[in-house]
């Protein structure tokens, strides 16, 4: 594996770590779990940011190419899905779902798989973006930024301020929410990434701020408000654009060791490792009622999680890997 290649698996170990920080996350009355849990909010805004990295460099100029690509690229996602989805789907029919059940499975509307929805949404604008060059044109770069930051607002207003419930998928299941990461990384794609870091660094570190007294202020007067934001999402798009960065990239090929092979690991296993732990997170906060030590709960989660990712490479038939999410 190439040291570039290592760097964005990298990544992608980083944010799959703090995405199981987020769901192991206490909900203590803690200034500092509060403060930690804002710095976690970047971890799907990273996924969106390196798929469109990646995905931008993708030719779809005729017909057959994009439907080739859509062939290839959302079974790839959506079967894992469906698989991992089935014991909620199951419990659904037995409990008389008989239409609700359905329509969650094949929406990715279980638990914390709308991020497949939105990513498979991606892969159907893809076309759009590319044609239209978003990811090149100032302006048209800023679109994605005003479409998102109006979806954030309109979202936290219903769900937060005026105690609307919404399921996941429907709080967050839409690629309109997340657009601006994944052009960000389509804009990036496009670029040799040698800028300054000061800016990126202004934006993150005035963004976190702003996130934790948000949170404050939406915890204090409406009893919710850790998760995604506004200021979140400023904090994010610093984030994303420090670590799609060059220079962070070369910092990285300077840094060797087991703690950083841990990290790529958990990266080349991240899609897998997302869809399983849900069921581990569940199931160990039944069985072992551990949710207000944080970093017990954590590390129980992602230790049965790797072991039984290497069981299941172990005991299953390679043919039989691609339908579970391990590539």
């Amino acid at each position: 594996m190439t040291k570039k290649i290592k760097y964005f698996e990298a990544l992608r170990g980083i944010a799959i770590i703090m995405v199981l920080a987020i769901h192991t996350y206490p909900h203590s009355d803690s200034s500092f779990n509060l403060f930690v849990r804002q710095i976690l909010n970047c971890a799907v805004p990273i996924f969106f940011a390196l798929s469109g990295f990646f995905l931008y460099k993708k030719v779809l100029e005729t017909k057959e190419q994009m439907y080739s690509f859509w062939r290839k690229q959302i079974p790839k996602v959506y079967i894992p899905v469906l698989i991992w989805s089935l014991p909620w789907f199951i419990l659904g029919i037995m409990h008389g779902k008989l239409i609700q059940a359905p329509l969650r499975l094949f929406s990715c509307g279980y638990s914390v798989y709308y991020f497949i929805a939105v990513i498979i949404q991606f892969y159907l604008l893809l076309p759009l973006l590319q044609r239209y060059r978003l990811g090149n044109r100032t302006m048209g770069w800023a679109i994605p930024y005003i479409i998102s930051f109006i979806s954030v607002g309109f979202i936290t207003y219903v769900y937060i301020i005026e105690r609307i419930h919404l399921s996941l998928i429907i709080r967050y299941g839409s690629c309109l929410y997340w657009l601006c990461f994944f052009v960000i990384g389509c804009r990036l794609s496009q670029s040799d990434r040698k800028y300054g870091l000061i800016p990126p660094l202004v934006v993150m570190l005035f963004g976190l701020f702003s996130s934790y007294y948000e949170s404050l202020y939406l915890i204090e007067n409406y009893g919710n408000g850790a998760g995604y934001k506004l200021t979140s999402f400023i904090f994010s798009a610093g984030m994303c654009y420090l670590l799609l960065s060059a220079r962070m990239e070369e910092l990285y090929d300077s840094i060797n060791g087991k703690i950083a092979n841990v990290i790529v690991y958990l990266g080349k296993h991240s899609f897998i490792l997302y869809l399983l732990h849900i069921h581990v997170v569940k199931y160990t906060r039944i069985v072992m009622n551990m949710t207000q030590n944080w970093t017990v709960y954590f590390l129980v989660v992602l230790i049965i999680s790797i072991v039984l990712i290497e069981i299941i490479k172990k005991i299953l038939p390679l043919r039989y890997h691609y339908y579970l999410g391990i590539y």
